[in-house]
């Protein structure tokens, strides 16, 4: 049986029907106005009085989650919260008016006690959603993820949704497109082919399945390594119980490996720039789709030093290409826009943007003794709210400030590029492609996140959908190398180079995938401190749920953790198919040091295949994984395979038996010696795939 067929038979259900299942914990308060707080069958304790004090009500209730291994972990890790929204249900008479209570407090305790009443009063949730789903308070989006996080059945959820009138959809990238199917049932599989129209032979090519996506209702997934400007014809046959129902035929065109220009909205850098801030939305330079406007640097350096805001100003302009810019300065961003769309950024170099620390508070740095908050968010590149764009063969480098470690708490500081590609038009959100760049600071200047996302914990966070990551050198950073956490629906990032950041690689959480990692080299990873936690973070997938991350072909060698936990309010569970990954590590400690896969709340729904799992330090595989669909490498107990991988060049990777293959993802050629393959690049994938390693960089 194939990795695809064992996918398709075991694995049509996806772990939100396992959060549902946490509603069998929880209690069934009939009557909210009840004096006493039955918390009986949620925590196995006896009715606390309602008069108890907040902080032996937590601590009763934690003792007992210790004592009966208490796995119900939105609630469990929410008990201060529960709390305060029984007290508020008293003093206000009912649920309704405690959620408006608590909106008046913030948008996110609204929405999590929203949650807690789905969990608390399953026998009303129906009257809850009817009373919210409208509501001023609430976007539909927001009750809808409050229903998943307290376990709702995403089919009791179907009435809700709008995708019952939608249009299926193909999202073409350069090198990439996605399909999302709508109108279908969870229960129902499928099978993907796709091929050039125009190729002379009838032959089909066989893609990875799709995924389902619990927000949407809908089947989704990604189709890889396909050329440039090329039209490609798309079959899909859904099966219900292995016979196939229905055939969706698509034709799609890839993008161009450059936009259209118009020949008349050329323009020379030194023609339009004088001094002091680029300011395209003063002058009015814009495109439009058949025509874009490019700027051409050629060399000429756009010096602000903290002048300005940003030392280059887009605004709200679209369809612009600006090619060769040498930007230096800006007090918070190298290059900005607001609310823009269709930007292509080639061949820049970006340095000495943001702020610098006057002052230090507990280890983070301030612009100012006045200030409230720690110098934040300055980007080389920051598009905000602004969608389908590209950035390539460009270096940032050299921020004016940097990061503290987290041993001052959550890093803050300077970011190569922030994220932030929700769209007020749905139709221009995501669509990122930043390829074959290098974005590094030094072991002295690390950045926060080199690529950081905004809106974490949101569906239309960071890259929020259909973008590629790929061919990048991402280096130094005191937290993330990048953050692909918010929607992630189908986000790839593959044939990268990651390493000296405290993660890698935070997927943490995924709120709506399916989301691809293949064909990375994680490494040497560490803060400046030299401490580490993962190379791939995840977690949230309750709390935030219900996102998928398939992570494919990857080669980690890092001191501590490969694919691991980390909380996002409270979480950690994780939802994941990894297949075919070599992971190394040296160190061990048996708590949480030295783990291939380190899993710390179960979820029996994620799939780990055919890995190649090896701990130096032990000699012998380490990981803590409880599901049941689980297996290792055959050389996995193998110290000299191990230390060849170690060894080998960076861009090789495991060989794999035909029946462990991923359609359309693995890659398997060239083999110089079993076990290890090098990337096979087709005519149409050259060397922009693989990233330039920057070496030795001086510290300053």
């Amino acid at each position: 049986m194939s990795i695809q067929q064992f996918v398709s038979s075991s694995f049509k259900i996806t772990a939100i029907i396992i959060v549902a299942t946490l509603i069998t914990a929880c209690a069934i308060f009939e009557n909210p106005n009840d004096n006493t707080f039955d918390i009986t069958n949620l925590y196995k304790v006896v009715p606390v009085d309602a008069t108890k004090s907040k902080a032996s009500f937590v601590e009763y209730n934690k003792n007992i989650d210790e004592d009966n291994e208490l796995k119900n972990t939105f609630l469990g890790g929410n008990i201060d919260q529960t709390y305060n929204f029984i007290k508020s249900i008293q003093r206000n008479g009912n649920i309704e008016l405690a959620i408006l209570e608590g909106a008046k407090i913030s948008q996110e305790k609204a929405i999590d006690w929203l949650a807690i009443s789905f969990a608390l009063y399953p026998s009303q949730q129906q009257r809850l959603l009817d009373s919210f789903y409208n509501h001023e308070i609430f976007t539909q989006e927001e009750v809808l993820s409050a229903g998943l996080k307290a376990g709702i059945d995403p089919a009791h959820l179907e009435t809700m949704t709008s995708s019952g009138d939608a249009e299926d959809r193909v999202t073409p990238l350069i090198h990439s497109l996605s399909v999302t199917l709508f109108n279908v049932e969870q229960e129902i599989s499928n099978l993907v082919e796709f091929k050039k129209t125009d190729s002379e032979d009838d032959h089909w090519n066989s893609g990875y399945n799709l995924q389902w996506d619990p927000i949407e209702r809908a089947y989704s997934g990604s189709i890889v390594h396909l050329s440039p400007e090329t039209d490609y014809s798309i079959r899909i046959t859904l099966l219900d119980l292995g016979q196939p129902i229905e055939v969706r035929e698509f034709q799609a065109k890839t993008r161009p490996n450059q936009p259209p220009v118009n020949p008349n909205l050329v323009y020379k850098l030194e023609d339009i720039y004088s001094g002091g801030q680029l300011d395209l939305s003063a002058l009015n330079i814009k495109g439009e789709p058949d025509g874009w406007a490019k700027i051409i640097g050629d060399g000429q350096v756009i010096d602000v030093e903290d002048d300005f805001n940003s030392a280059v100003n887009l605004g709200s302009q679209s369809y612009i290409i600006l090619e060769d810019f040498v930007v230096r300065g800006g007090a918070r961003h190298g290059i900005f826009a607001q609310g823009a769309h269709h930007i292509w950024i080639k061949g820049c170099d970006i340095s000495n943007w943001g702020r610098v620390a006057s002052v230090y508070k507990k280890g983070k740095g301030f612009a100012s003794s006045e200030d409230n908050k720690p110098i934040n968010y300055d980007a080389g590149i920051y598009l905000r709210e602004t969608g389908t764009v590209t950035v390539e063969d460009c270096e940032i480098h050299s921020p004016n400030g940097h990061a503290n470690n987290w041993g001052s708490g959550h890093p803050n500081g300077p970011a190569a590029m922030l994220i932030s590609a929700k769209h007020s038009n749905k139709n221009f959100e995501g669509q990122y492609i930043i390829r074959n760049n290098r974005f590094y600071g030094t072991d002295k200047k690390r950045f926060n996140d080199v690529i950081e996302g905004t809106g974490n914990v949101r569906r239309n966070g960071g890259f929020v959908r259909d973008s590629a990551i790929y061919g990048n050198y991402l280096a130094f950073a005191n937290d993330d190398l990048i953050e692909l956490d918010g929607g992630q629906s189908n986000v790839l990032f593959y044939n990268n180079e990651v390493t000296q950041g405290y993660c890698g690689v935070s997927v943490a959480p995924n709120m709506k995938g399916p989301s691809y990692i293949f064909n990375n080299y994680i490494h040497s990873l560490g803060d400046d401190r030299g401490k580490m936690w993962v190379a791939i973070k995840m977690g949230g997938l309750r709390a935030a749920p219900a996102g998928v991350t398939n992570i494919f072909n990857n080669k980690i060698v890092a001191d501590r953790n490969g694919i691991g936990s980390a909380g996002v309010r409270k979480d950690t569970t994780f939802f994941a198919n990894a297949f075919n990954n070599i992971i190394i590590n040296s160190k061990y400690y048996r708590t949480n040091v030295g783990f291939g896969v380190i899993e710390k709340e179960a979820n029996p729904e994620s799939i780990f295949l055919n890995n190649f799992i090896f701990n130096t330090r032990i000699s012998r595989p380490n990981f803590r994984f409880s599901g049941p669909h689980f297996s290792l490498h055959e050389l996995s107990t193998d110290r000299d395979s191990s230390d060849e991988f170690s060894d080998s060049d960076n861009y090789e990777y495991l060989c794999v038996e035909p029946q462990f293959s991923i359609q359309n993802f693995s890659k398997i050629a060239h083999a110089e010696h079993y076990p290890l393959c090098r990337f096979s690049i087709g005519a149409n994938e050259n060397e922009m795939y693989l990233p330039t390693r920057v070496g030795l960089i001086p510290d300053y």
